[in-house]
C-alpha cells in the first residue's frame, strides 16, 4: 500500500480480515504458491472521500525511492544528476532514465479504462525545474504491452494505437494558463494542414497524493509518426532544432533553396517536389500569428518520408506565445522578425521563399483568409472558453499545490486581449511589409446556401459567411464555383458607402479594392434527381502501405480503389466512407466536385487514405492501419437513413501489397502485388513488361532467370504478401536461386511491375 512491488514478506491478505481504506489507496497484489511461479501484480487505486473531479485522472503507482532517493530517484534534485536545462549544478531529473509504474487512467466518469505497468522518465527543458515534471509514458514488451490499448483522443483523433504519450506539465505556462499550448493547437483543428498534438487536460496523482493538472499529449517523437501515418521508423526522416543544419537531406533542400534562383517558376516547382508547401504556409502562419518567442530558433522539427516523401513541419511547444510574457499584448511584429532578425540558419528557406510571388502571394491570401476564420475573435473566444471551462474548477486546487505567478483570471483576460487585438495587428505588419503601409478594406462574403464553393484568389473559402480583410487599391478576384445539385444565377454586390445592390451574372469578378465591399453568392436549387436504388459499387482493392503510386501532388499515401460494376455512370457526392463502424459518416464526398466523385461505367476512382481532406474530394479524413482494419462505403436513401453499399475487413499487409477482389466486383478476395487503377487478375502467366524485363521460366525447380533488371532489386513474396526472397541484380542476365522455397505460386516484383512463377 506505499507504491512498492509486494514481495512474499509483504503484509498477507486474508479474506477474513479484508483491508480497510479510508483515505485514498493505491494498493498492489501479488500471488504466491510453493512451486510455483508468481503471478502478475495487480495495482489499483481507490479513491475515498475525494470531491467529484471534472477531468480524467491518471494515477501513477510506483516505489517511493524509483522518484525521490538521492541516488536513483528521476523526480528529485539528488546526488547523482547531471548538468543543463537550466540548471547549472547536476540534477537527477536531468537524466534520461526509466523508471517502472502502474499507469491508470480513469475517464470523466470514473471508470477505469487503461490500467498497465510500464516505464516513465522525465521530458521537458527548463521546465523539469516545475515541482510537477512532464512524464514520457512508454509501454513495454518486458511488461506483457508496447501499446497503450485505449482510444485517449478520441474527440479529434479517433482510433488511434499509441505506443506512447506525453503527460505535460504545460512548459513555459506552467505558472500561467496551463493550457496555452493546448489551446493554440486546437485553434488549428479542422482549419488548417499541420501536424499538430491531440491535447487533453487530466488530473494527476502519484501513489495517492494528489498532485495538480497535467496535459494528456501525443509526443512529437517518431511513435507520432507511426500513429497518425503508419509509418515505421526506417521509413522516415524526423529531425529535430540541432540536426537540421548537420542532416544531409535537409542541407541538401537549404542549398537547392539558397543557391537557385527562386524566383523562376520552375525552380520553384522544383522546391514543391521537396515541400509541401500547403502545410508550410499554414505552419508559419500560425507560428507568426500565435508570436511564439521561442521560436523559430528553438522548438522546430520536420519530417518526411524517405520515397518520395516531402519535407513537413511539426507544431509544438508554442507555451511562449500569446502574449505569455509581452506587457504589449499582441504587438510583437512577428513577421517582421522572421524575416529580417531570426538567425538565419533557422528561418532561411522562408526568407528564400518569399522572394517568389507565387509562394508570397498564397502566404498572404492564405493570412487574410485565416485572420478571419480561424483566428477570427467569436470562433477563438468560444474555443478558448470550452477549454478553459474543463479546468476551472480544478485549477484552483492545481495552483494551491503547486504555486502560480498570477492569477489564472488575469491570464485568460490576457489571452482573449490577445485574441482581439492580434488580428488587426497582423494584418497591420502585413500592410507595412508587402503593401506600403496600404489601409485595410473590408470585403463581406456569404451565400444563400450552407456549402457553397467560393474563392479569394485561388484559396477555397471554407465558410459561407465571413468578411475578409484586404488592401486598399489591390486587385481582389473573388469567383463563385459550380456545386452539385445547385445552378450559380448571380452575386449580389454593393459598396459600403452608398448600401445599393448591384446584380452581377459572372461567376469570376476581378475588384479594384478601393472601399469596403459586400457580395452576396446566390445559388438557385436543382430539381432534386430521384434516389436510384442501391447501385453495384464496390470497394474494390486496399493498399495500406503504398509507396510506389502517387497521387495529383507527387505523394505516395495508402489508397482505396472502387469500383462501378453498374453499365451506367454513378456520382458518389454526398456518399460516406469510413475505417470506423461505430461512425459510418466519418469522411462524407462533398457535392461540388462532379468531375471527381463520377464513377464511369465499369469504371474506377481511387481515394487517398492521408488524412488530408483539403487535397480535394477524393482524399480522406482518416489513413488505413497497417494491422487491418474494416471499411464502410455507404450513402442515405430516400429515407434519410444510412444505407450501406459495401463492406470489407483487410487483414495486416505488407509494404506495396494489395487486397483485392479477384475478378473486379466479386466476393473472392486474395493478397496480391496491386493493380493501381486498372482490372484486378492474378491468373496470367508473366513473360515481358513494359520495361523489357524477362523473366523464365515460370515453372521453376532451383532457380529462373531474369534479363534487363541490372542493378534493380527485386523482391520474391507469397500469397500472403510475406517476402520470402530478396535479390540485388548486377549482371543484365541474371540467375535466380529459389531452392529454398517450398512448392507454390510466388509472385516476383521489380520496380512497379510483377510476375507470376510456379516453385516445383
Amino acid at each position: 500500500m506505499d507504491g512498492s512491488e509486494p514481495t512474499p514478506n509483504s503484509k498477507k491478505y486474508t479474506n477474513k480480515d479484508g483491508i480497510l481504506l479510508t483515505e485514498t489507496t493505491c494498493v498492489r497484489a501479488i500471488a504466491f504458491s510453493e512451486n510455483k511461479l508468481p503471478s502478475e501484480i495487480t495495482s489499483a487505486t481507490y479513491f475515498i472521500n475525494e470531491r467529484e473531479f471534472d477531468l480524467p485522472v491518471v494515477s501513477i503507482i510506483t516505489d517511493e525511492k524509483n522518484l525521490f532517493d538521492d541516488m536513483i530517484g528521476i523526480y528529485t534534485k539528488g546526488i547523482n544528476g547531471i548538468e543543463g536545462n537550466c540548471e547549472t549544478e547536476p540534477v537527477n531529473w536531468n537524466q534520461s532514465w526509466n523508471r517502472p509504474v502502474n499507469f491508470e487512467l480513469f475517464d470523466t466518469e470514473g471508470i477505469s479504462c487503461l490500467n498497465q505497468e510500464l516505464d516513465i522518465s522525465i521530458s521537458g527543458g527548463c521546465s523539469r525545474k516545475n515541482p510537477l515534471k512532464s512524464l514520457k509514458i512508454s509501454p513495454r514488451k518486458k511488461f506483457g504491452d508496447n501499446r497503450l490499448r485505449y482510444d485517449i483522443f478520441s474527440e479529434v483523433k479517433p482510433n488511434k494505437k499509441y505506443k506512447d504519450i506525453l503527460f505535460r506539465n504545460s512548459g513555459n505556462d506552467f505558472y500561467y494558463s496551463m493550457m496555452r499550448d493546448g489551446f493554440m493547437q486546437s485553434l488549428i483543428i479542422d482549419q488548417m494542414n499541420i501536424d499538430y498534438q491531440a491535447y487533453k487536460p487530466a488530473i494527476c496523482f502519484i501513489n495517492g497524493e494528489y498532485y495538480g493538472i497535467q496535459n494528456l499529449r501525443e509526443r512529437t517523437n517518431k511513435d507520432y509518426l507511426y500513429t497518425n501515418y503508419g509509418l515505421d521508423e526506417e521509413e522516415f526522416y524526423l529531425l529535430k532544432t540541432e540536426e537540421i543544419i548537420t542532416h544531409p537531406e535537409f542541407i541538401e533542400l537549404t542549398n537547392f533553396v539558397k543557391n537557385n534562383d527562386i524566383t523562376n517558376h520552375e525552380i520553384y516547382q522544383q522546391v514543391k517536389e521537396k515541400i509541401d508547401i500547403d502545410s508550410y504556409i499554414h505552419y508559419m502562419i500560425a507560428e507568426i500569428y500565435y508570436e511564439n518567442r521561442d521560436w523559430p530558433h528553438n522548438n522546430f522539427k520536420v519530417w518526411k518520408k524517405k520515397q518520395n516523401g516531402k519535407w513537413r513541419w511539426l507544431l509544438y511547444d508554442t507555451d511562449y506565445g500569446y502574449n505569455l510574457f509581452d506587457n504589449g499584448v499582441g504587438q510583437h511584429n512577428t513577421l517582421r522578425y522572421v524575416l529580417e532578425e531570426a538567425e538565419e540558419w533557422s528561418i532561411l528557406i522562408f526568407r528564400r521563399l518569399i522572394l517568389n510571388n507565387e509562394f508570397k502571394e498564397r502566404f498572404i491570401h492564405q493570412f487574410c483568409i485565416h485572420l478571419s476564420s480561424t483566428f477570427e475573435i467569436k470562433r477563438v473566444g468560444h474555443i478558448m472558453d470550452s477549454i478553459s471551462s474543463k479546468i476551472s474548477q480544478e485549477i484552483i486546487f492545481h495552483k494551491n499545490k503547486c504555486g502560480s505567478e498570477r492569477e489564472w483570471n488575469y491570464d485568460l483576460a490576457l489571452m482573449k486581449e490577445f485574441s482581439q487585438k492580434r488580428p488587426n495587428k497582423m494584418l497591420t505588419f502585413i500592410s507595412d511589409y508587402f503593401f506600403n503601409s496600404a489601409s485595410i478594406k473590408n470585403i463581406s462574403l456569404k451565400s444563400n446556401i450552407k456549402n457553397p464553393s467560393l474563392f479569394f484568389f485561388s484559396e477555397n473559402i471554407l465558410h459561407n459567411d465571413i468578411s475578409i480583410k484586404y488592401f486598399n487599391n489591390e486587385k481582389v478576384i473573388l469567383k463563385a464555383a459550380p456545386v452539385r445539385g445547385y445552378t450559380f444565377k448571380h452575386w449580389e454586390f454593393s459598396f459600403a458607402a452608398d448600401n445599393k445592390k448591384e446584380i452581377i451574372t459572372d461567376a469570376e469578378l476581378q475588384i479594384n479594392l478601393s472601399t469596403h465591399i459586400s457580395l452576396n453568392a446566390i445559388y438557385k436549387e436543382d430539381q432534386p434527381a430521384i434516389p436510384m436504388d442501391k447501385p453495384d459499387i464496390y470497394i474494390n482493392e486496399v493498399v495500406s502501405r503504398n509507396n510506389m503510386f502517387k497521387d495529383e501532388y507527387g505523394d505516395t499515401n495508402d489508397y482505396i480503389e472502387l469500383y462501378n460494376d453498374e453499365l451506367f455512370d454513378v456520382d458518389i457526392a454526398g456518399w460516406y466512407i469510413s475505417d470506423t463502424p461505430s461512425r459510418p459518416t466519418l469522411y462524407q464526398f462533398p457535392d461540388n466536385y462532379p468531375e471527381k466523385t463520377v464513377i464511369p461505367a465499369k469504371g474506377r476512382i481511387i481515394l487517398w487514405a492521408d488524412k488530408q481532406p483539403y487535397k480535394g474530394p477524393l482524399h480522406l479524413n482518416f489513413s488505413l492501419s497497417k494491422a487491418g482494419e474494416t471499411l464502410i462505403l455507404s450513402r442515405k436513401n430516400e429515407e434519410n437513413k444510412i444505407e450501406e453499399i459495401d463492406k470489407v475487413t483487410f487483414p495486416a499487409l505488407e509494404k506495396n501489397m494489395s487486397y483485392s477482389r479477384i475478378p473486379d466486383g466479386s466476393e473472392k478476395w486474395v493478397i496480391q502485388a496491386p493493380t493501381f487503377n486498372a482490372p484486378n487478375s492474378n491468373d496470367s502467366e508473366f513473360s515481358e513488361k513494359k520495361n523489357n524485363f524477362k523473366i523464365y521460366p515460370t515453372t521453376v525447380k532451383d532457380y529462373f532467370i531474369i534479363e534487363n533488371a541490372e542493378y534493380k532489386n527485386i523482391r520474391i513474396f507469397d500469397f500472403t504478401g510475406k517476402t520470402v526472397l530478396n535479390h540485388f541484380c548486377t549482371t543484365d542476365v541474371e540467375y535466380v536461386p529459389v531452392s529454398t522455397c517450398s512448392k507454390g505460386i510466388f509472385f516476383v516484383m521489380i520496380e512497379d511491375e510483377t510476375f507470376k512463377i510456379i516453385k516445383k
